[in-house]
């Protein structure tokens, strides 16, 4: 049989480009592929595994016709163990819906913040699906820290936005089950509230009567809760025989791949999951031993046509050793499904449901892929590619069948300038013979106009939906393949999907990006760290311009540079004089990379330091010592106070004399990054009481209240708790007003406090011995006042500051009051005697 001349094979893969490919635009992006429906939901797919464990999955797909959404605030509050259970076990579709990007949250393994950290988040996010088996899209509402009410996300969402976008993604992914998080937080709270009104605004045409997508009725929404009010309640230690763990594991190993939210610190397992019922459909209710889908019911017509198959005289999942038999019976099912018209003609017959049955086809031949072996990869030869550039594309195919295997490859023809306009170029049948492989290589160019696609964190919204099976990849453009593959009398259609980063052919990296200075009148020096990329194929012969010296000086000189090829950084290190220039003229400092001469006045890529006056003021011969934690923000704070500083190792703690620093900084979650930084705790205190000043950033309660440490790592007993003040505008009072570090060498009042971003204070203390004294006073509204987040205590000659304010975000933020107080910080070991 022949691709080329069989016109019945033609009928059969005209009617699978129909069912499978226009699936596939939406990953595509084809015009020509999309056509055939105007209005689709988005894709289903399964997650990626390979042989056994794949086809037992897709056996089990076959026989669920459903599809379950969990709704999560953030990256991470999704319930891992019920989604593995629900798809892995009873092969029901998932996706996971997630509000935000986690953005506002905290760091655990490194300096990113905001934007940056949510690209981390998504990654992660995408992780921890894959190993669900869950596809994942985003609402894309903005992440703004802690909260504590649901009004405050509502007002910051927009109430019509929020239920705008949660109407839009129920019609897209059209759930028969939505289940979500019970009420531990400000966004679930808001989540549940604005989810009960999407239920029914999802349903009715005349409501976002202007959306591409139709109407849809959920049939029953479940929030979590305890045993005791549960409608259903999952067995999470059941063990699944083909993966070889219970749904406990498999949904803690998902979760642990949040290492930016300290998921891989072990928590006692969750052996049952409980949910109750928010939204039923009109029906009995629910009995005792019931799951989210009983009761669930097709049309008499669907019910027939996704009816689980049969090997002979067994089901399908029974018979999934028997290799020819079941792909057979796969076949004949698929061939079944093809003869039935039209996409006009599926339309009108499924119509809503149209989205069962297209998935029921895609898995059918999923299902027939896995039990012949057939694996189909992609590899780029480089993962970042600038305009201009050239790689290539190696498609690998495996047969592992005892069977020829005729195939035709798809691959996107000359690149465009535009990533979603692809058109492809379709190979000569080839036919692999049992247990081989084929490799077949494509060579590309990148546009010169290409878009860049890095750094993540600027085009972090730009996508709603992220097929795990394709990718777990969320960011760079999209390269999709696929072949179709001869099985019998029909053929099926395999996808796959790269991602490829595309940077500007030149990149300026500055560090740091702004500079403080006490006012227009008066310089300061500050450290520059500045790092040049080609991300050429060839060597970049240039200089580097201060632009604003060059106006400034007719003798300015540029620095000649030399770029070796392919992303390699070159770094130098530059003192500037701030301020350069001063209103009504700009005051920042513009830097271009410039091509050598005669063109020396082209820039090929440029960066920009804000220079911001701050009213700052610090002690004189000052020499800081800082121990790191998860951030970067003290070194490059001091950095901008011109302080000299050093990092200490542990190591050093015990064999330096500590007495060469008039202040040793302890960064927030230092002691959980360095566990072992408690067993230092004495050398340290020993250096306060020497006349030292050892300040202590916010740590995590179970790393700072342990009962087994044999030192305290405060002079005095203090308790952490882990209570914040999540309102970044809670009003905040000073206590001691008079105080030095209140005074000198700044003086700091109320409004150094506003223009805060985020929270507040975390992990605040609850109990502190009468030798602190509390120094500020805030709440969030309707709670008590808490004293504890700024406290400083006398300990011999020296000095020992506690504070849980949340000074990291601020201070890479450019806050002129959060500066100001450091400065009185670091100084407060000379100024308190003055």
């Amino acid at each position: 049989m022949s691709f080329r001349t069989t016109g019945r094979f033609r009928n059969y893969r005209t009617t699978i480009n129909l069912l499978v490919l226009c699936l596939l635009s939406i990953y595509l992006g084809s015009p020509h592929i999309s056509a055939a429906f105007s209005k689709r939901p988005f894709p289903i797919t399964a997650n990626q595994e390979r042989g056994i464990v794949a086809l037992d999955q897709a056996l089990r797909d076959l026989g669920n016709p459903f599809t379950l959404m969990c709704i999560a605030a953030h990256p991470g509050d999704e319930d891992t163990g019920t989604l593995a259970y629900c798809r892995r076990k009873l092969g029901a579709r998932i996706v996971v819906a997630f509000a935000t990007r986690g953005e506002g949250g905290e760091n655990a393994i490194g300096p990113e913040l905001d934007d940056e950290l949510g690209a981390i988040r998504t990654r992660e996010a995408l992780e921890a699906c894959e190993l669900t088996g869950s596809d994942a899209c985003f609402l894309n509402l903005p992440d703004f820290g802690f909260s504590k009410s649901k009004e405050e996300p509502i007002n910051t969402w927009g109430h019509d936005e929020a239920v705008h976008r949660l109407v839009k993604t129920i019609r897209r992914v059209r759930p028969d089950i939505i289940i979500t998080g019970n009420e531990v937080n400000g966004y679930q709270q808001a989540l549940i509230s604005l989810l009960a009104e999407a239920y029914g605004a999802a349903a009715d045409p005349a409501r976002l009567s202007e959306s591409e997508f139709e109407p849809w009725q959920v049939s029953r929404i479940f929030e979590r809760t305890d045993e005791r009010n549960a409608a259903v309640a999952i067995d999470l230690s059941e063990y699944d025989r083909v993966r070889g763990a219970t749904f406990v594991e498999l949904g803690s190993k998902a979760i642990q791949q949040y290492a930016s939210q300290e998921a891989s610190r072990e928590t006692a397992p969750v052996t049952n999951s409980y949910y109750r019922l928010l939204k039923p459909v009109p029906g009995p209710p629910l009995s005792t031993g019931a799951s989210f889908f009983t009761g669930l019911s097709l049309s008499d017509n669907l019910s027939r046509e996704l009816a689980p198959l049969r090997v002979g005289d067994f089901p399908a999942i029974e018979a999934i050793g028997q290799t020819d038999a079941l792909v057979h019976s796969l076949v004949e099912a698929l061939v079944l499904k093809q003869s039935q018209g039209s996409a006009r003609d599926l339309q009108e017959r499924y119509g809503a449901d149209l989205l069962r049955f297209i998935r029921h086809v895609e898995t059918l031949q999923r299902a027939i892929r896995y039990a012949l072996g057939i694996d189909f990869q992609v590899k780029l030869s480089d993962q970042t590619v600038a305009p201009g550039e050239r790689f290539k594309a190696s498609l690998l195919v495996r047969n592992g069948s005892g069977r020829q295997l005729p195939i035709v490859l798809h691959a996107p023809k000359p690149l465009t300038a535009a990533s979603t306009a692809v058109e492809y170029d379709e190979s000569e049948v080839k036919t692999l013979s049992p247990g081989f492989a084929l490799t077949q290589d494509y060579q590309y160019e990148m546009p010169g106009d290409a878009q860049p696609t890095v750094p993540h964190a600027k085009h972090l919204r730009e996508e709603e939906y992220y097929a795990t099976s394709l990718s777990i990849e969320p960011f760079g453009r999209k390269l999709n393949f696929f072949l179709e593959a001869q099985i019998e009398r029909t053929t099926i259609t395999i996808p796959t999907t790269v991602r490829i980063d595309v940077p500007s052919r030149f990149e300026i990296n500055v560090t740091p990006e702004f500079g403080l200075v006490k006012d227009w009148q008066s310089p300061r020096e500050l450290n520059v760290s500045i790092a040049l990329i080609n991300h050429t194929s060839e060597r970049f012969e240039g200089s580097l311009w201060i632009v604003s010296l060059a106006l400034l000086s007719d003798d300015y000189v540029p620095t000649a540079v030399s770029l070796p090829s392919k992303g390699r950084p070159v770094r130098l290190d530059l003192k500037l004089t701030l301020p350069m220039s001063k209103p009504p003229l700009s005051p920042d400092v513009l830097i271009e990379l410039r091509n050598a001469a005669p063109d020396s006045r082209v820039a090929v890529a440029s960066a920009k330091i804000r220079v911001l006056p701050a009213g700052i003021s610090t002690a004189e011969d000052l020499m800081v010592g800082y121990i790191q934690g998860t951030g970067d923000s003290l070194p490059l704070a001091l950095n901008e106070l011109g302080v000299s500083r050093s990092e200490l190792s542990l190591k050093e703690i015990q064999s330096t004399d500590l007495t060469r620093f008039s202040c040793i900084l302890i960064d927030r979650k230092a002691y959980s990054l360095k566990p072992e930084l408690t067993r230092y705790s004495k050398p340290l205190l020993d250096y306060v009481e020497r006349g030292g000043e050892l300040v202590v950033f916010s740590q995590q309660p179970e790393d700072w209240n342990a009962d087994i440490l044999r030192f305290l790592p405060s002079p005095y007993p203090l308790k952490l708790s882990t209570k914040r003040i999540a309102l970044e505008t809670a009003p905040i009072k000073l206590l001691e007003p008079d105080h030095a570090l209140m005074t000198k060498p700044n003086q700091i009042s109320e409004k150094d406090f506003e223009g805060w971003v985020k929270e507040r204070a975390d992990n605040l203390p609850i109990e502190w011995n009468s030798a602190y004294t509390p120094l500020l006073e805030s709440s969030d509204p309707g709670e008590p006042p808490r004293r504890g987040g700024f406290l400083v205590a006398s300990y011999g000659k020296g000095v020992f500051i506690y504070t849980s304010y949340s000074w990291a975000r601020q201070l890479r933020a450019a806050h002129p009051g959060a500066y100001r107080i450091l400065a009185n910080i670091v100084s407060y070991v000379k100024t308190r005697s003055k």
